[in-house]
């Protein structure tokens, strides 16, 4: 039913990998297709989505925007805070009570996918990986991985390949 929805997550995930020419506003345009895709499919389920809601949102929909965008960034609650107009407290309630996850809960688990992506779709090495997901350390990365999935990234790979 929705096939082309992983084909353009596959395109989505090329672009960004390839950083050319122009690819940075295909990332940025690819990326609101599929949200709006996401809201259409969740649209009809009787069950209070809160992604959604938070999609809903200016100001968090604008936070995940940039956090999708550039989840390598480093980024903190003040940055997106202030790039969205409120207060840090503000955006820290907000985001939490919308999307269920602290903001670096969420950007933790954004980066972890991210990474998986890029272990399994591509011959980077784990050192590339976690520089690509903005970890400043491979032994941050590889225990953060670890931590969330419960093996190293060189043994998921290794494992999933």
């Amino acid at each position: 039913k929705h096939s082309w929805l992983k084909s353009t997550l596959d395109q989505l995930g090329n672009e960004y990998l390839a950083q050319g020419p122009g690819s940075e506003l295909i990332v940025n345009k690819l990326t609101e297709v599929v949200l709006i895709e996401l809201i259409r499919i969740n649209f009809g389920r009787e069950e209070t989505n809160s992604f959604l809601l938070a999609l809903g949102d200016k100001a968090i929909s604008k936070a995940l925007t940039l956090i999708h965008t550039n989840p390598q960034q480093p980024w903190t609650i003040e940055q997106l805070a202030s790039k969205v107009a409120l207060s840090r407290a503000a955006f820290a309630r907000r985001f939490k009570t919308l999307i269920g996850l602290g903001m670096f809960q969420y950007l933790t688990e954004l980066r972890i996918q991210k990474a998986k992506e890029l272990l399994l779709g591509t011959t980077l090495s784990v050192d590339q990986v976690a520089e690509r997901m903005g970890y400043e350390s491979d032994i941050s990365f590889v225990k953060t991985f670890k931590k969330h999935t419960g093996v190293t990234p060189r043994q998921f790979k290794n494992t999933s390949a």
